[in-house]
């Protein structure tokens, strides 16, 4: 019964996602982030446990029908095939692990954060699980929610001019076929 609610419930989130996309937020807790308060002598671990309660249950049942975080990390979108066997409910299955991984990682470190405002402020980034924001761009462009991000190059190598190549190159000519 537990694992026919969970597939129930990803299979919700999926369409959840393929309807909202790019605005898709991962379920509540059973508390709101802006609700949370506390004093630096606060353990925040009840209280980050609380608001990611949702985003942690969508990402435990996902790695249960083996479409966890790390499953998904470069596999072409295998993972899960045998629960889901369309590519797309997979992909925003996917994009779906990995923002209720980001948002987990952000609250953790948002609540730490606003209890310690006078410690070195945490980055997200670092707290767990550390892939879920690359990811959620990953599958983002993948699923065409967003556009890749362009790489500048530096202005040399982007200059095929024949006058900046080497003396001998530019007598040759261009090579054709060596």
């Amino acid at each position: 019964t537990e694992a026919l609610s969970d597939f129930l419930m990803l299979k919700g989130e999926i369409a959840r996602h393929k309807v909202q996309g790019r605005s898709y937020e991962p379920p509540e807790g059973a508390l709101e982030l802006d609700r949370v308060r506390g004093d630096p002598q606060t353990d925040p671990w009840p209280l980050i446990r609380a608001v990611r309660l949702g985003a942690e249950r969508v990402f435990e049942a996902a790695h249960g029908f083996g479409m966890g975080l790390r499953a998904n990390m470069g596999d072409g979108y295998e993972s899960g095939r045998e629960f889901f066997p369309s590519l797309s409910d997979r992909m925003h299955l996917a994009a779906v692990v990995a923002k209720c991984g980001a948002f987990c990682a952000r609250v953790e470190a948002v609540v730490k954060n606003m209890l310690r405002p006078d410690a070195t402020q945490i980055d997200e980034q670092i707290c767990w699980p550390q892939e879920a924001l690359a990811e959620v761009e990953r599958h983002e462009m993948n699923l065409g929610l967003a556009a890749p991000a362009v790489r500048k190059e530096p202005s040399a190598e982007r200059n095929t001019d024949l006058t900046d190549r080497p003396s001998q190159e530019r007598d040759r000519g261009p090579s054709h076929g060596r």
